[in-house]
This record gives structure tokens, C-alpha cells and sequence, in this order.
């Protein structure tokens, strides 16, 4: 349950770019809140739970919607640096390819003799 809720915020939280604008904040907001009853649900599930089981140990404790955001936005903002990692890395890949078939398709020079070069003025 709290993966659903996790991923609900995650998926609208990536269709958001970095800086979002007044409507985008607004509609982020509104998510949150609607998370945010999601998240009272849960806890009164952990509750009844905690009330059933017996050992300390096993008992679980509440989620909380601010370190869920926060945790969401920090998931966020890494696949976006990996995304940018991958698109520099195939971009440095691209021209060393390219490199490479400039370097295949050029004719080679060769350099001419003195004598070669006597022969063909002479000529």
C-alpha cells in the first residue's frame, strides 16, 4: 500500500519538470494532499495492526507524507542526473564514432619523395 502511494507520487512528480510552474506547483500540492489521506489510511492500518501483534519488535511505525515526498523528490532528481549522464555518454560515444568513420573514409597522404617528386615535374 504505501508502494502505491510512492508510486503514485513518483510517476506525477517525473511529468513535472525541475522548476514547475504556478499550475504544475498547484497540482503537485493537490497530490500531496490526496497522498496525504492515503497516508491517514495507512497509518490506521499500522495502528490495527501494531494492536494485533503482540512483540514490540514486529510492530511497524506510521508513515510519514513529508519523508515520502522528500524521499520521491530525491528519486526524482537522480534519474534525471543518470538521464543526462546517459545522454552525455551516447553524445561522446556519437562523435567518436564518427571520428572514428572520418578517419576510415579519408584517403591517406602519403608523402613524396624527392625523387618522386623530381620524376613527376619532370614528366
Amino acid at each position: 500500500m504505501s508502494a502505491r502511494v510512492r508510486n503514485k507520487l513518483l510517476e506525477a512528480r517525473t511529468r513535472f519538470g525541475d522548476s514547475m510552474t504556478c499550475q504544475e506547483k498547484k497540482a503537485w500540492e493537490e497530490l500531496c494532499a490526496s497522498a496525504g489521506e492515503d497516508v491517514v489510511k495507512l497509518n490506521k492500518v499500522v495502528d490495527n495492526y501494531n494492536l494485533i501483534v503482540p512483540m514490540l519488535k514486529m510492530q511497524m511505525v506510521h508513515f510519514s507524507l513529508p519523508r515520502e515526498v522528500e524521499r520521491v523528490e530525491k528519486l526524482v532528481q537522480q534519474q534525471r542526473l543518470e538521464l543526462q549522464k546517459e545522454k552525455g555518454n551516447d553524445r561522446e560515444r556519437r562523435i567518436e564514432e564518427r571520428k572514428k568513420a572520418n578517419a576510415q573514409n579519408k584517403p591517406q597522404t602519403t608523402k613524396l619523395g624527392l625523387m618522386k617528386w623530381m620524376q613527376s615535374f619532370l614528366k
